[in-house]
This record gives structure tokens, C-alpha cells and sequence, in this order.
């Protein structure tokens, strides 16, 4: 997804994100199961079918400026979470949250707590 869909899909909270990411987790096990998933060693795809998954599966906040607190609580990341350069004014809860492929939080700032716990 890119920024302005994934800002969109968060504001329906989690339950609608989980069954997105969910969803999307299905696909890659299809894709795997058919011998369609063809990613090299640093996890880029190398055809089509890869490529449109990692795209679809990707979150991404960069930049993004969370004035409040923030909870990301038991949310499942799919594919790349992005969070580059975001900031969190508030405290940002990550609590439980799933990241099944890799998640970047360079140059993310934190102001208040950031709690990763059984993340």
C-alpha cells in the first residue's frame, strides 16, 4: 500500500487492518504453495506475482507525524512496515504487534514512551 492507503486502512482500527493483513498473509501462502513466490536473499521478488505481493503488503508511515498517542496494539504488519522519519509526539504502543517481514523506524522519533512489548 502505498502512505495514503495505509493512513486510510489505519483509521478503521484493527480489526479492519487484521483481516486486510491477514488476507494478505493467505496470498503469500498461496503464492508459496503454487511455487509462484520467487523473492532473492534481500527479500525482493523476482516476478510479477512477487512483486505486486510486496507491494500490496507493504505498510507505510513514513514521515508520518502522530501528534497524540498511538496504538498499533496487536496490529499484524504483513510485508514492510515503514515508519522513516515518523514521529511520535505521544506515546506510540506496539504492544503485541506482529511483524512478519522487516520493520524500519530509521530516523523515527520518539518523545514519549514507545513500548515494543511481546512485539
Amino acid at each position: 500500500m502505498d502512505a495514503e492507503q495505509t493512513s486510510a486502512l489505519y483509521g478503521k482500527g484493527e480489526t479492519a487492518w487484521n483481516e486486510w493483513a491477514l488476507a494478505v498473509l493467505k496470498r503469500k501462502a498461496e503464492l508459496e504453495t503454487s511455487g509462484c513466490w520467487l523473492a532473492d536473499w534481500f527479500g525482493e521478488g523476482q516476478n510479477q506475482e512477487t512483486v505486486e505481493w510486496l507491494a500490496d503488503a507493504r505498510a507505510d508511515f513514513s514521515g508520518d507525524v502522530f501528534t497524540a498517542d498511538v496504538s498499533f496494539q496487536n496490529f499484524v504488519f504483513p510485508g514492510l512496515a515503514l515508519f522513516d522519519g515518523a514521529q511520535f509526539r505521544g506515546r506510540a504502543q506496539f504492544t503485541g504487534s506482529r511483524f512478519a517481514h522487516t520493520a524500519r523506524f530509521q530516523n523515527a522519533r520518539f518523545d514519549a514512551d514507545a513500548v515494543f512489548k511481546q512485539a
